[in-house]
């Protein structure tokens, strides 16, 4: 999920960016 997060954070697209967002907060959440 880390891996997933960071790369949702190098990636421009703007859409993607909100969906991996709001997927990796919910993963780091859990880890959390």
């Amino acid at each position: 999920t880390v891996t997933k997060y960071r790369e949702a954070m190098n990636i421009p697209s703007s859409i993607r960016r909100r969906r991996e967002k709001r997927l990796s907060a919910a993963a780091i959440k859990r880890s959390d």
